[in-house]
């Protein structure tokens, strides 16, 4: 069984993306979250694989948890859900060392499969400098 906190501001997105995979064998949303805070909080008190994670959001965003994250429970793999697909943000996110990203715009459409694997874009495909030309 793979654990999965979502953390977003909107709480509707929130609870939509965590509907989706209510009825996933495979997986089990443990904690909804609004902030990278909480995400902080909760990650010491769970047994969490995944962290799907928007970038903008009140009191720490994605950025700024995502490195806390990466430093402090490296195993943990982080998504970062998105709207901004410019080379700035994925290099940001490279840099990081977030582990993929999903066009927030694309999360709520198809299954756990279309959100988990065909819509995200794994980062270690995008790390050699070939990839930004």
């Amino acid at each position: 069984m793979t654990n999965l906190i979502i953390a977003d501001d909107h709480t509707v997105f929130r609870e939509g993306l965590a509907s989706f995979f209510k009825d996933e064998d495979e997986i089990s949303v443990i904690a909804e979250v609004g902030n990278g805070e909480e995400v902080l909080a909760m990650l010491p008190q769970l047994d969490v694989q995944i962290v799907l994670m928007d970038i903008s959001m009140p009191k720490m965003d994605g950025i700024e948890a995502s490195q806390m994250i990466k430093t402090k429970f490296p195993g943990v793999k982080i998504i970062m859900l998105t709207m901004h697909e410019t080379q700035n943000y994925i290099r940001k996110l490279l840099d990081i060392g977030v582990d993929g990203y999903c066009s927030s715009s694309n999360c709520l459409t198809g299954s756990y499969s279309d959100v988990c694997i065909k819509k995200t874009v794994f980062l270690p495909f995008l790390r050699s400098p070939e990839s930004f030309d």
